[in-house]
């Protein structure tokens, strides 16, 4: 996955903090890739395992895989029956994971005294989570996971999101089954399950980040220790890097999504959505910023007048291509064309200097360093760039790439990616207050 070699590799640039050390990375020879950074301004110190497996890659039928594996690496193991997550809270850690399309990961931030502590659990639950995976605990996790997706979803936004993603990411792209992910986790079954983790989740595959009150020297004795002798129990053949997948769009498209009935009242919905570049890619960074300024002036134009409840914008970095997205959802008496029309004002107006580019361009920097100073977020950052990206991206790099931006990049950005470029609309009607579509009798 990650080139590398089994001596210490320490890199040269300098950290953007003080009292940080530079990164040190390392490779066992099972392909496991080791980052540590000593930071002894805390007396915390956060780790991160990030595996480079992802929603883009279950099998379309199996929707929540990875999700599931998050979950089961959080469960019990070997030697923890009670629960990794559970032992790292009784000392005094706070546990987590993730799964994005790129990477499924956990993480954790412990007090310093039990930092060896919590390498053992990570190598312990990456070695013999199997061993206790049985179909009771993946019932449990099922039944999780299906609670979580219910908080986050409905039948509205996986269709939606379907019928956006389809024209951005087509078949054959990476991404093309992220769309309508109504996780299937019924049809996970326990040996598709087990052989999933087997033949994905092996440390070739894995990237394990350190940071905090540690010494390097001691935390690549411990690494070895516990790591080194972990190995896939199939004949494992570590994933080829998938690079960044262009996509462009010849022409706007449109698509009306049927409305539906309701209980209550009903407002329109309006979204766009354009792809964008992948995450590190040259105007990523330009389009979060832009991303911000865009934020700030619709909710002046829109939301404040009553014209809209709500106006969300983002830019989602994906590691092989990205989505710009404006959502308005709109009060009821203001049509659609009308929103439309004025936001494509307000994106010509981002042609002339402004000073919410500078103030905005000023937050991200604030918002990256802020958020850096947890240890986990730290370490969790390094993980999931080197796994996602296939390269291991300094944080002192990712901020600095906001820090170099300069307002024409902002501007520049906008016109090229987003004002003038093809995109997709969708055009839909939506009950703010209910989750689910209900029929009047």
């Amino acid at each position: 996955m990650l080139a590398g070699a089994c001596a210490l590799v320490v890199w040269q640039h300098g950290p953007a903090w003080a009292d940080a050390a530079p990164i040190t990375s390392k490779r066992l020879a099972n392909g496991l890739t080791i980052l540590i950074q000593e930071d002894h301004r805390l007396p915390s110190v956060g780790i991160a395992v990030a595996y480079a497996i992802g929603m883009r890659d279950e099998p379309p039928a199996l929707a929540g895989l990875c999700h599931v594996i998050e979950h089961a690496l959080l469960g019990p193991s070997l030697h923890v029956p009670e629960g990794t997550g559970v032992r790292i809270e009784r000392i005094g850690g706070v546990p987590n994971g993730r799964t994005t399309a790129d990477a499924t990961e956990t993480f954790e931030e412990l007090p310093s005294r039990y930092w060896e502590l919590g390498l053992w659990i990570e190598s312990d639950r990456m070695a013999y989570l199997l061993s206790v995976l049985d179909a009771a605990e993946l019932q449990r996790i099922r039944e999780t996971v299906k609670r979580e997706s219910e908080r986050r979803a409905n039948e509205y936004h996986d269709r939606l999101s379907e019928m956006s993603l389809e024209p951005i990411f087509p078949p054959g792209h990476p991404y093309a089954n992220l769309g309508g992910r109504s996780e299937a986790v019924d049809d996970i079954t326990l040996d598709y399950a087990r052989t999933f983790f087997q033949q994905h989740f092996g440390p070739a595959e894995a990237v394990l980040a350190i940071v905090g009150d540690i010494d390097t020297e001691r935390a690549s004795d411990a690494v070895n220790k516990y790591f080194a002798s972990i190995t896939s129990s199939m004949t494992f053949e570590p994933r080829a890097m998938l690079s960044a997948a262009s996509v462009k769009l010849e022409a706007d498209e449109e698509r009306v999504l049927a409305p539906g009935l309701y209980r209550n009242w009903r407002y329109e919905r309006l979204d766009m959505m354009w792809p964008t570049p992948a995450w590190f890619e040259p105007g990523d960074a330009e389009l979060d910023v832009l991303a911000s300024v865009l934020q700030a002036r619709l909710f002046k134009r829109f939301v404040l007048p009553a014209s809209a409840f709500s106006v969300t914008v983002r830019q989602e970095s994906l590691a092989l291509g990205s989505v710009f997205t404006i959502q308005f959802d709109i009060i009821p008496g203001h049509a659609l064309d009308e929103i439309q029309s004025e936001l494509i004002q307000e994106l010509q107006d981002l042609s002339r200097p402004s000073a919410a580019i500078a103030r905005a361009r000023s937050r991200w920097r604030i918002r990256q360093i802020g958020q850096l100073d947890n240890m986990w977020e730290r370490a969790s950052r390094l993980a999931r760039t080197a796994a996602g990206l296939g390269h291991a991206s300094s944080i002192e790099s990712d901020v600095r790439r906001y820090e170099l931006l300069r307002d024409e990049d902002i501007r520049r950005a906008a016109d090229h990616f987003i004002a003038h470029a093809p995109h997709v609309i969708v055009r839909s009607e939506f009950n703010k207050f209910m989750r689910q579509p209900r029929p009047v009798n």
